[in-house]
């Protein structure tokens, strides 16, 4: 009901985001903790939940079975398909309430609002500087002589960054 309402009841301490259930609060909690318990026994990478976990196990098989109609593309998830068909169409469909900016990301959504509300949940291993954007945090970390890949989520996301810092080397 209250993903309806847009009720937010449950606040993380540590940066203050809000969430509709008790159990989302627990999960992004652990974002700040580190916390991954849930292991794969094929190579040992943690997550922090089950369905991660679940869906990391498919990807060792290889199973792709959600195919793009616009173009030779195959994805794992459902969730995955979707966000890169709106790279076809265009579609922006995550609206800031504050200053109403879209993007095609939930994520990207997200970073944004942290930069209204000065909210920095990423920060750095080596010196404790905090960031908005995960990105930011990383650049930091390769400065600092380490890249932590663990965080990076997806091919996608490290594909990105990749590119980012070999235009941010090019221009030095």
């Amino acid at each position: 009901m209250r993903k309806h309402t847009g009720e937010k009841p449950y606040c993380c301490d540590e940066c203050g985001s809000r969430f509709s259930t008790h159990g989302n609060l627990k999960r992004h909690v652990k974002t700040h903790t580190g916390e991954k318990p849930c292991l794969c026994e094929l190579c040992g990478k943690a997550f922090r939940q089950k369905s991660q976990l679940r869906i990391h196990r498919l990807r060792h098989d290889n199973v792709r079975k959600y195919g793009c109609d616009s173009c030779s593309a195959v994805f794992l998830t459902k969730g995955e398909l979707e966000r890169h068909v709106r790279q076809h169409t265009g579609e922006k469909p995550y609206v800031c309430d504050v200053c109403k900016k879209t993007f095609t990301r939930q994520q990207s959504l997200n970073e944004h609002l942290n930069r209204h509300y000065g909210i920095k949940p990423y920060s750095c291993k080596h010196c404790g500087k905090t960031f908005v954007e995960m990105s930011a945090c990383y650049k930091d970390d390769i400065k600092a002589g380490t890249l932590i890949m663990t965080a990076i989520h997806s091919k996608t996301i490290l594909l990105l960054f990749l590119n980012e810092m070999l235009l941010d080397l090019n221009q030095a």
